[in-house]
């Protein structure tokens, strides 16, 4: 699916609430002397998103900003937000930007926070959501959890991880995510929903000279996956695991992926 761009302009009176007794009057300066040079002409800033929350409408998704002008300013404390969403199969960016004479914190205004209410062109789902230009190893992606949305922190959650869809032309993408060195090697049988893969994690602890790689077959691990079409997901992980242990993990899972010819392959360099 190709990722759409909306562009939507919000003027801040029209589409944004203030959200009761959150950041009210917060990042006031002490007076006239307070503006740190302010532009000649407004500039647009990405801005951080705070929280994402569901709505009773499948297609709206809220999201908060936190620390923008108040919606009464004037002046050079005036500012416009706009954003624009890119929807994906299985992520929903969205870009903020907050377009103003001061840069953030924008000190000597009033500042508040606020939501904003965005409709999508399909369900929300259980689709990432993430602050579009805002992502970093610290935050800035948000995920699915129960009926709400939480904020992905390390070391339990990887920001930068970005959800592939669940064939086997990805499977690389997904292993990629288990926090595998960037040269990782890796061999055997993907037969959709289910693939049985050994990871050469030594083959990344050397650079790559287009040669031979001298780490390679040094560290190797199994890892037994399942698609469930929308995600792939890790059942299971150890360095000598079998089919048999992914089964006791997963009950459909294939015992004959043990058999392939090209998982007897990848184990066999196994010592």
């Amino acid at each position: 699916m190709s990722r759409s761009w909306v562009r939507v302009a919000c003027a801040l009176a029209v589409t944004t609430v203030l959200v009761g007794g959150c950041g009210a009057d917060s990042g006031v300066g002490t007076g006239s002397g307070s503006f740190a040079f302010p532009y000649a002409q407004a500039v647009g800033q990405p801005y951080p998103i705070a929280a994402v929350m569901r709505t009773p409408d499948p297609r709206g998704v809220r999201v908060t900003v936190q620390g923008v002008p108040a919606t009464t300013a004037t002046g050079v404390c005036h500012a416009d937000v706009t954003f624009e969403v890119a929807e994906a199969p299985l992520t929903v960016g969205i870009a903020v930007t907050v377009t103003s004479r001061l840069l953030a914190p924008f000190t000597g205004c009033s500042t508040q926070t606020r939501q904003l209410l965005i409709r999508l062109k399909a369900p929300l789902g259980r689709r990432d959501v993430f602050a579009s230009d805002r992502v970093t190893p610290q935050g800035g992606r948000f995920i699915a959890v129960g009926p709400g949305y939480v904020e992905c922190h390390p070391p339990s959650c990887n920001p930068m991880y970005q959800p592939v869809v669940p064939d086997c032309a990805q499977q690389r993408d997904a292993i990629a995510g288990t926090d595998m060195p960037a040269h990782f090697g890796m061999d055997g049988p993907c037969h959709l929903p289910f693939a049985a893969i050994v990871v050469d994690i030594g083959a990344g602890a050397c650079p790559v000279t287009g040669g031979v790689n001298s780490c390679a077959g040094k560290r190797l691990t199994r890892q037994f996956w399942y698609s469930d079409g929308k995600f792939w997901r890790l059942l299971l992980q150890g360095d000598r695991a079998t089919c048999a242990d992914a089964r006791r993990a997963f009950p459909t899972f294939q015992l004959g992926l043990c058999s392939d010819p090209t998982w007897r392959r990848a184990v066999s360099r196994q010592h």
